[in-house]
């Protein structure tokens, strides 16, 4: 697969990327506790909220600043995308490990603040969490829409020296997970890891136009 990134689409990723550093060096001192691992999707959810609420005022840079650093604080994404390439993740070099997981996390990122970007009313309710095993804890919660109609949200978490980070989530039934396995799997089988990379980059742009 051969994908040609305009230059408008190299600065996009660019500044993201930047922006995504500089929250990081400030983020260190002010991340909330993740002990509790109900309290890290509360967390979450409440900036999703936020960022529905200003969404126009803030615009897409503004929703990735303000998405950015909870997102780091309550995803593992090493752990999520070592996940989905499975055996591939161990082909890959150093620089190539940090490399994908640096573009996935700011397309994790990119993807909430394209996707939560206006309200209507809706809300988050943490209904229960349950444990499961490999010191995992899935936490059920619901969007509760304005017409009281709910969308099923799962988060599958993890307990690692930093605290409860989220390694999966199921809307609606539907595991995150397992469709970008298929997804990625497929393209670095079929391409190679330069595909899979561009890919990655790609969608990065097409969150921000959306």
């Amino acid at each position: 697969m051969k994908a040609i990134l305009s230059i408008k689409s190299l600065l996009s990723i660019l500044a993201i990327a930047v922006l995504l550093h500089g929250i990081s060096l400030s983020w260190a001192q002010e991340a909330p506790s993740a002990d509790d691992p109900e309290e890290v999707i509360r967390n979450l959810q409440s900036t999703l909220l936020q960022s529905m609420r200003e969404g126009e005022e803030l615009g897409f840079q503004g929703r990735y600043y303000l998405l950015a650093p909870v997102s780091k604080q309550s995803h593992y994404f090493e752990f999520i995308i070592r996940t989905i390439l499975g055996t591939h993740w161990i082909e890959l070099n150093p620089d190539q490990k940090k490399e994908i997981t640096d573009i996935f996390s700011q397309l994790s990122i990119a993807t909430y603040a394209s996707q939560f970007k206006a309200y209507n009313g809706e809300q988050f309710e943490i209904l229960e969490n349950r444990p499961f095993p490999q010191n995992h804890i899935e936490v059920r919660t619901h969007l509760v829409k304005a017409d009281k109609s709910t969308i099923d949200l799962r988060y599958l978490m993890r307990q690692e020296d930093t605290g409860w980070r989220i390694v999966n989530i199921v809307a609606k039934g539907v595991s995150e997970l397992a469709i970008k396995r298929t997804e990625y799997r497929s393209i670095i089988e079929r391409d190679g890891y330069p595909a899979l990379i561009a890919m990655l980059k790609e969608k990065i742009v097409e969150a921000e136009q959306i």
